[in-house]
């Protein structure tokens, strides 16, 4: 049976043929006093609104917010086993110990992985370090690598990005005779009482386990890991050389692994960025990847997320994650731009594989009766292993559902899920673990091992738990502020520049505007699918926008709600003739060309006009 999925857009119907589509527009409000803190703070009210709506109320709040300063970074000695951990690897470098830092493969592994190898070096200790092939070993610590690790030497067993999970192999560790340090920030398993179940080690640094009195719960590894070696030397009263690189690095891991942009994260990439552009010396392998890709404007968050992140997470998932940790201990520039060339190239192969993979999976779940769950579990032997986080995210989105994606591995299939706000994937994955080889993960994105024969079995389960409404199952777009055309300013632009860094829970400021007549339409891009407007009002005032995503969506728009001689003029950019009028959701950005800025509107959504 065919059926047509109504999106009703605030109280406004839009029936498209052909397209899941459903989305739902709100207008945030807020209990602050807009005039107030606009006078207060010295912003436009429209910057107050939206600070406000992001739950900044106080001066304090506000001041963190707009100055997020490293000084104000809180005290790592709250967390939980700290000292312990600091004085294992004191005790370590004094009695001449080696200490195995055990990464992960992602960019949030390597670059912790980095920070606490140069820094333990530099320090005095006997390290090394190893992160697990994603396709041979899978996440986390596994028995036969810790025998390795006990063959070669190793004392200490130091993890990071990984470890709180690993209740079996620290008892292997223990019985190898070695220490064993986790410094993790995934959330712990937990009882049926809700009790944290903790592995067996020396030492536990994670904050959201629940005997952890440090107030902020969101760091990522990276960020725990440059907190931990700033403890380590205060504590030993000794200089941190090379502070700046390492906080860099901190910076790079908050960014991609998609942590929560607020507080201390806010401070961390705030300041990162800073250094980044402050022409001070930079690692030869993050210069070599911003060089080799030619990169010679502003770093942004963007930069690191979409550019840097990238081609550091491609080494991990095509071929392996060490490739790009040697990169960054790399003291030889023209060795760093080769290593750096190749992990580009790496990149582009990792494009491809991910395309290949999306499109098998789509095709999967649309012949099938997976379309009709709320929680998509398909399973697909062409997706590579290597990129499944990636092609599950990608189809939560097409979706909106939450979405484990499960492919063939070496000895047991392998899973990457991706949530929505509503559904903590985590949780639902803790209550079917006696399924699982092996999981771990957080309220958004979870990974795992599982037997061929328990695929089903979780599918079942999860979608009989699943308590999701419909509601839920509506993504929902929250608009800052309704402004008209006319407010719409350079000065507003730069203005807004003040909330970098975006990212998760700072999202770019969402506007809307109703009525809005589209004057011009410019079909742009190698495929054509990219739409350039001009937009206008009644009253004269013009702005220019673009779509990036909506091609699929405005074309269904146009072929439903006009006649053929009109269809045909507005798909091929002419519109002369017709009457085109929408109410728009879009971001603010400032477009620079040829050293001139104007201002522009990324189109996030868009509907007819009631009017």
């Amino acid at each position: 049976m065919v059926t047509k999925r109504v999106a009703v857009v605030c109280g406004n119907p839009l029936i498209l043929k052909g397209l899941f589509f459903m989305t739902v527009w709100t207008l945030r409000k807020s209990r602050i006093d807009v005039r107030k803190m606009s006078e207060d703070l010295n912003i436009s009210p429209i910057l107050a609104q939206i600070l406000g709506n992001r739950n900044i109320f106080s001066r304090d709040d506000a001041d963190l917010y707009i100055k997020p300063r490293i000084s104000l970074m809180g005290n790592t000695f709250l967390m939980k086993d700290i000292e312990k951990a600091i004085k294992i690897v004191i005790r370590a470098r004094d009695l001449g110990k080696k200490i195995f830092i055990y990464g992960d493969y992602d960019v949030d592994g390597i670059t912790s992985t980095v920070i606490l190898y140069k820094a333990l070096k530099q320090f005095g200790c006997s390290v090394e370090y190893y992160i697990p092939n994603r396709r041979y070993e899978g996440y986390g610590l596994n028995k036969n690598c810790i025998t390795a690790m006990k063959e070669r030497g190793c004392d200490v067993v130091f993890t990071c990005d990984n470890g709180i999970t690993a209740i079996d192999e620290a008892l292997y560790i223990k019985e190898l005779g070695m220490e064993f340090i986790v410094l993790d920030h995934h959330e712990p398993i937990f009882s049926e009482g809700g009790e944290d179940i903790l592995p067996n080690a020396d030492a536990v640094i994670d904050c959201k386990r629940k005997e952890c009195a440090y107030p902020f719960k969101a760091l990522c590894a990276g960020g725990m890991a440059y907190k931990f070696v700033k403890a380590l030397f205060e504590f030993s009263k000794t200089e941190l050389k090379g502070d700046a690189e390492l906080f860099v690095f901190a910076a790079i891991a908050t960014v991609c692994d998609i942590v929560d942009l607020r507080d201390e994260n806010r401070i961390i990439v705030r300041n990162g960025l800073r250094i980044l552009n402050s022409g001070r010396r930079m690692n030869f392998g993050i210069k070599a990847l911003l060089e080799c890709q030619g990169l010679k404007k502003k770093i942004t968050e963007e930069t690191l997320g979409f550019i840097i992140g990238p081609c550091i997470n491609a080494s991990g998932r095509i071929e392996s994650a060490i490739w790009a940790v040697e990169l960054f201990l790399e003291e030889d520039y023209e060795k760093a731009l080769e290593k750096a060339r190749e992990l580009i190239k790496i990149n582009e192969e990792r494009k491809r594989i991910t395309s290949e993979g999306y499109e098998s999976v789509i095709h999967n779940i649309e012949n099938s009766d997976i379309k009709y769950d709320k929680v998509m579990v398909v399973y697909d032997e062409n997706v590579d292993e290597s990129v499944m986080g990636i092609v599950a995210g990608r189809i939560k989105e097409h979706y909106y559902r939450p979405v484990i994606v499960i492919s063939k591995g070496e000895e047991f299939d392998k899973g990457s899920g991706r949530s929505i706000e509503g559904y903590n994937i985590f949780e639902n994955l803790s209550a079917n673990k006696e399924l699982f080889v092996k999981f771990g993960g957080h309220k958004m994105a979870a990974g795992l091992s599982i037997e061929r024969k328990n695929i089903d079995i979780l599918r079942k389960r999860l979608n009989e738990n699943c308590s999701l409404t419909e509601k839920e199952l509506t993504e929902v777009i929250r608009i800052d502020k309704a402004i008209s055309l006319s407010e719409i300013t350079l000065e507003l632009a730069c203005e807004l520049e003040i909330m970098r860094p975006f990212g998760q829970e700072n999202t770019q400021a969402l506007f809307a505007t109703k009525n809005v007549i589209v004057k011009n339409i410019r079909y742009v891009g190698v495929n054509g699918n990219i739409i350039q407007f001009v937009f206008s009002d009644e009253d004269g005032n013009e702005v220019r926008g673009i779509s990036f995503k909506g091609f699929e969506k405005f074309k269904k728009y146009v072929e439903y709600n006009f006649d053929d001689d009109l269809k045909e003029e507005i798909l091929s950019g002419f519109i002369k003739n017709a009457v085109l009028c929408l109410d728009i959701v879009y971001t603010i950005e400032i477009n620079e060309y040829n050293d001139n800025k104007n201002v522009q509107l990324i189109l996030k959504d868009f509907r007819k006009s009631a009017v």
